[in-house]
């Protein structure tokens, strides 16, 4: 992200995994510095992880890199 900002508070995410329109996992982070991990499909979003700490996320950063390893049928 190159910058993020709202009086509101933000919420950016990215998709992998990307089959088509209604098959995709996500990930997103916001800006208290938590992230949260979901399935999407055709029958609506599992969440996976919901939303916690991470330690490489800073809460208020406006400025950063979002990426993700996938090897084989793991997530890192």
């Amino acid at each position: 992200m190159t910058s993020v900002s709202s009086s509101a508070g933000w919420r950016v995410g990215m998709t992998v995994r990307h089959q088509n329109r209604a098959n995709y996992y996500a990930v997103w982070v916001n800006d208290d510095g938590l992230w949260r991990f979901v399935v999407r499909t055709t029958q609506g979003e599992t969440i996976l992880r919901d939303w916690s700490t991470h330690p490489a996320i800073v809460p208020g950063e406006t400025v950063f890199t979002m990426g993700m390893l996938v090897v084989g049928a793991n997530f890192e």
